[in-house]
């Protein structure tokens, strides 16, 4: 628009330059037609006032146009001044926007390695919290196999405990059916040797009758003998076979009563050990359950105080761990919370400084806007009154031609 509006200028003072010639000329031809006629002396000087005022007026012309070109080149000067000022401005505004941005984006990135470090040193610490709850764990799990184990030795010890009973009782009922059978056997060697020694008597009685017998058949072979030699030979002969039955008689009679001794001495011996034995059983039973009982009442009050010991530790540990949980569980919603608030808190910061970067930019387009509007509203003024001047110009022009 500029330049279309010098060029117009510059036709137009041509123009006006060329109408000026034309005017010099006209006047130099009147001046020389003047000379001739009287009547068209009074034409010149009315030609000559109008060319004048027309030549003044086109002096005011021209002396406008160089003042108005003097306002356009100033206007061109102010233009280039603030469309330099504006783009130093731009720049340095780009420049602080960018400084800022780095600023930013240097604090964004030192926030992250302090949130980075600090979420490390709680995963840090939360994972020493974890590995103590876990060792934590490993105890209870421990104590609790232990109490299972303790609660399985108390069912063993229980249960041998009554198979210990069972067997005292079992014990108990041998030691009284082997009491009914050493009865029961003395008994049968009672009745035994009463068959023995009455079946000895009678063998006894059959011997002292054959020998009664033989003493008849004796007698009967004294009285029946014919031969002297037959008598002696048989004589001797019984005599022989007498002495070989009596001290057969009197071998078994000794026999007899050494057996009869032993047998009784082996029936009191017998009885005796088995009274001994029997007394003995029952005493060395009734110590070993007497001993066994009070180990088995040490025990039971050793294991009471270890269960009470135990649970109480339990119900500790317990209590530990969900205080420790509950404490961990307050940490990490904390830590939790606080990194929320502050990763906000620096977006907000963050966003707060983009909107005024933002603001301060839309200000400045502002700014520029404006002033582009005003310097396009000034330069729209210059030219209307320009073109109203031309048409001025032109329209004088015209009614003097």
């Amino acid at each position: 628009m500029k330049n279309n509006y010098q060029t117009q200028t510059i036709s137009n003072l041509n123009k006006s330059n060329n109408f000026g010639n034309q005017v010099t000329f006209q006047q130099s031809a009147l001046g020389n037609t003047s000379i001739s006629g009287g009547p068209a002396k009074l034409q010149e000087k009315g030609m000559k006032s109008k060319i004048e005022k027309l030549s003044d007026q086109i002096q005011e012309l021209r002396k406008n146009l160089n003042s108005e070109d003097q306002l356009l080149e100033n206007m061109d000067k102010l233009n280039q001044k603030n469309h330099t000022v504006l783009s130093s401005q731009i720049n340095a505004l780009r420049k602080a926007f960018n400084m800022l941005a780095d600023v930013v984006m240097e604090e964004i990135e030192t926030v992250k390695v302090d949130m980075f470090q600090e979420l490390q040193d709680q995963n840090m610490v939360l994972e020493d919290r974890v590995k103590q709850l876990e060792n934590r764990i490993v105890q209870t799990e421990q104590e609790q196999n232990d109490k299972l184990n303790y609660q399985q030795v108390e069912q063993i010890v229980e249960m041998k405990f009554r198979s210990y009973e069972k067997e005292q009782q079992q014990q108990t009922q041998y030691f009284e059916q082997l009491a009914v059978q050493l009865k029961d056997e003395n008994n049968l060697f009672l009745e035994k040797l009463k068959v023995i020694i009455s079946n000895n008597s009678n063998r006894i009685d059959i011997l002292a009758k054959e020998r009664q017998n033989m003493q008849q058949q004796i007698n009967e072979l004294k009285v029946n003998t014919v031969d002297f030699q037959e008598k002696v030979a048989l004589q001797e002969d019984v005599k022989f076979q007498l002495t070989e039955n009596n001290k057969k008689f009197i071998d078994f009679q000794k026999e007899f009563v050494a057996f009869k001794n032993d047998l009784q001495n082996e029936l009191q011996s017998i009885v005796s050990k088995q009274s001994e034995i029997f007394s003995q059983k029952q005493m060395q039973n009734h110590l070993e359950n007497d001993r066994i009982f009070q180990q088995l009442i040490e025990r039971n009050k050793d294991i009471e105080i270890q269960i009470e010991k135990n649970a109480f530790e339990n119900e500790k540990l317990q209590s530990e761990m969900q205080d420790g949980f509950k404490e961990l569980a307050m940490i990490y919603k904390d830590s939790a919370k606080q990194i929320i608030n502050d990763f906000e808190r620096s977006i907000k910061e963050i966003h707060t400084d983009n909107k005024f970067c933002l603001k301060k930019l839309n200000q400045v387009e502002d700014f520029l806007n404006q002033t582009r509007d005003e310097v396009f509203q000034i330069i729209n003024q210059q030219e209307v009154s320009v073109t109203k001047k031309f048409d001025i110009l032109t329209r004088s022009f015209m009614k003097i031609k």
